[in-house]
């Protein structure tokens, strides 16, 4: 099975090459790596230099900005792989996670999709089983989700007005919407919590953290809407984080509070947006 990785690139340099060194090291080795370069500058010609003959990469430019606009460039070019991922350009793949995933979807041919999670996040699930509508929402980010090739051909692209980048208030959701459009069409998914992939998040202040945390709840709040959940399950999202906020602020730990609190506007926010821009 060959894959087709989908990197897109603003920024970095030095968590670039340590990404294209883990996949350099991968035990499979039929691999194909897409550099989509939103840089307005050469900063990263170094670098795939410096790994060209060690990885099969192809490096393309997005003209626009944006996580989804870029990773929508190289669906375009990326539709010969059997399994398509997307790795962010900061993310490290374990040596051996290409070859389980490939083994996993072999012996299970009943399976379109595996999701896996994040390792140093405990926000996702710890138990594997089927992604539904209802659990997709720990069940897969974007630089954890491996898609067989019928499902990307079927899908498309994804919404470039979701997610990192987008120019929108959505900002994240991009990944977990493309999942629901899959499994729409009636393709299934599988979560296993063992496909972990390293993410290293960099310290921020935590005006910072809050706001960021903000714009991904308005972006989660955004894709519910979309998809039309049930309103139980829309109040069931917004009063989770409530539920946070008044544990953390009982405890004294007003910090977190406002970063619970701060969630559920997001949610709140997204989802109240009208569909359609008047």
């Amino acid at each position: 099975m060959r894959f087709s990785l989908i990197v897109c690139t603003l920024g970095r340099t030095a968590a670039l090459a340590r990404l294209l060194e883990s996949l350099a090291t991968q035990t499979h080795r039929d691999v194909d790596v897409c550099i989509v370069d939103q840089n307005d500058d050469e900063r990263v010609n170094d670098v795939l230099q410096f790994f060209d003959t060690q990885v099969n990469l192809t490096h393309i430019r997005s003209a626009s900005r944006g996580a989804a606009r870029a990773r929508n460039v190289g669906l375009a070019r990326a539709l010969s792989g059997d399994i398509v991922a997307f790795p962010d350009d900061d993310c490290i793949y374990p040596p051996d996670l290409l070859e389980r995933v490939v083994a996993w979807l072999r012996e299970r041919p009943e399976w379109d999709a595996l999701t896996g999670r994040s390792a140093e996040d405990p926000y996702w699930a710890s138990k594997p089983g089927r992604v539904t509508r209802y659990n997709v929402w720990k069940r897969g980010i974007e630089y954890t989700i491996f898609l067989r090739h019928a499902v990307v051909a079927h899908v498309g692209l994804m919404d470039e007005t979701l997610g990192v980048g987008a120019g929108t208030p959505w900002g994240a959701g991009e990944g977990t919407d493309y999942l629901l459009r899959a499994l729409a069409a009636g393709f299934q998914i599988y979560f296993d919590p063992s496909i972990e992939v390293a993410h290293p998040r960099p310290e921020m202040p935590w005006a910072a953290h809050v706001e960021k945390s903000y714009r991904y709840a308005v972006g989660k709040g955004r894709v519910l809407r979309l998809h039309r959940c049930p309103l139980w399950f829309n109040a069931y999202q917004c009063a989770r984080p409530l539920a946070g906020a008044a544990v953390a602020m009982f405890r004294g730990q007003l910090a977190n509070a406002r970063t619970y609190l701060a969630v559920y506007r997001g949610i709140r926010d997204g989802w109240r947006a009208p569909l359609v821009a008047s």
